[in-house]
């Protein structure tokens, strides 16, 4: 199953989905900065950003799990995802 959404604008070369390209181009900078800014002194943040790129696609995993659709990440953007939009 396959999710069924109007192609009036249809996602960039190399993409599927609009959500795989949201993913892939999601911006870390900011929430990392909101981690720095409200530590206290001497501590450090509880992820960075690749841990928050890998818990976005962890949960675009489930969603697609309960969602029975299928998974239409690029494969080699998934074991390089860190090396994106950094």
């Amino acid at each position: 199953m396959t999710l069924s959404t109007p192609q009036t604008c249809p996602p960039p070369a190399g993409y599927e989905t609009w959500l795989d390209y949201a993913v892939v181009n999601m911006d870390t900078r900011s929430a990392y900065h909101e981690y720095l800014f409200e530590l206290s002194a001497g501590s450090s943040p509880a992820c960075d950003r690749e841990a928050m790129r890998v818990a976005v696609l962890a949960e675009l995993d489930a969603l697609r799990l309960a969602a029975q659709v299928a998974d239409t990440f690029p494969a080699l953007l998934r074991s390089g995802i860190h090396q994106s939009s950094q």
